[in-house]
């Protein structure tokens, strides 16, 4: 990190002068911030000081503390997109894994719910958040294609579907003999109800939940692989 009026390092023999921006009231900045990083920075981090030093010093200029603001003309970081997925087959050990202990039954040591590894693989294919997975719908589903639903200021985009994306979306049971169908990608009812977060609960071979109105507990049918 470099002092923004004398783009040298922090920790050079010379003041540094953020300790000359001060209020009695408000800040006290502590000397350790000036000290050298003992791990590496990230571009990420580099502009997010940049953005607080243009803050703080903008402030100072008006209230009187400082004559300029010397972080006013200094660049911002070129930020490069970090793939940070798991390896394909890392991911599949473990989905896998998941999909044999989801074969357990209610109840049993070590078993997880069996839509997880259907979760797992909607997640890595269209790169998801978890509450983007939860929030997805049948409305989601267009043809050969998955539509997003993020958040964060992310854009939706289209997600081509895969052949192990599909045997996630297909999964299905019969609701109570009806033609109706109830499929991962719910349309009124969610893993996690909206209203107050009341889980989706699986025993005894059946699906339970609330109706839209998150008021009604209602049965969704039962399992099939």
């Amino acid at each position: 990190m470099c002092c923004p009026s004398t783009r040298t390092a922090c920790w050079t023999s010379a003041p540094c002068p953020l300790q000359t921006v001060r209020s009695p009231s408000w800040c006290s900045i502590p000397r350790t911030w000036c000290a050298p990083a003992k791990t590496a920075g990230y571009p990420t981090k580099a502009s997010h000081w940049l953005r607080y030093l243009r803050r703080v010093f903008g402030w100072a200029r008006e209230h009187d503390h400082v004559t300029t603001n010397p972080a006013a003309g200094i660049k911002q970081v070129k930020e490069k997109g970090d793939h940070r997925m798991p390896a394909v087959d890392v991911f599949r050990r473990v989905q896998a894994y998941a999909k044999q202990c989801s074969a357990r039954g209610p109840r049993a040591k070590g078993a997880v719910p069996p839509y997880l590894w259907a979760a797992m693989e909607l997640a890595y294919q269209a790169r998801l958040r978890g509450i983007e997975v939860l929030t997805l719908t049948d409305a989601h589903v267009d043809g050969e294609v998955l539509r997003t639903n993020r958040r964060k200021g992310s854009r939706d985009n289209l997600v081509r579907k895969g052949a192990e994306t599909e045997e996630a979306i297909a999964i299905r049971s019969v609701n109570n003999g009806t033609t109706s169908t109830i499929d991962f990608l719910f349309d009124k009812v969610r893993f996690v109800s909206p209203g107050n977060g009341r889980r989706m609960e699986y025993s005894d071979g059946h699906f339970t939940g609330y109706d839209e109105n998150n008021v009604r507990r209602i049965r969704l049918g039962t399992w099939s692989s």
